[in-house]
């Protein structure tokens, strides 16, 4: 007897984002939204992928501040533009 699987939750991971076994770094991310915001000055189709690297780079700076609540309230985006898209 098989049992369906569900789909996946697009619910935003809580942890560091990771990739290809190690963490992204801030800068990395930084540089990723630089290239996004040009493609997406020469085509809009390239503006959600903006808008998410904005939230991610808010959510790694709100990660090491000092002030839990800016965390969270970067979190809140993260989840608000994960159910959007």
């Amino acid at each position: 007897m098989t049992t369906a699987s569900k789909p996946a939750s697009r619910q935003p991971s809580l942890q560091p984002q990771a990739w290809a076994g190690g963490f992204i770094s801030t800068a990395r991310i930084e540089a990723w939204r630089g290239l996004a915001a040009q493609l997406a000055v020469r085509d809009p189709v390239y503006l959600p992928i903006f808008e998410r690297l904005e939230i991610e780079v808010e959510v790694a700076k709100a990660r090491v501040s000092d002030n839990p609540v800016e965390a969270a309230r970067a979190l809140v985006r993260l989840r608000q533009a994960c159910a959007a898209g």
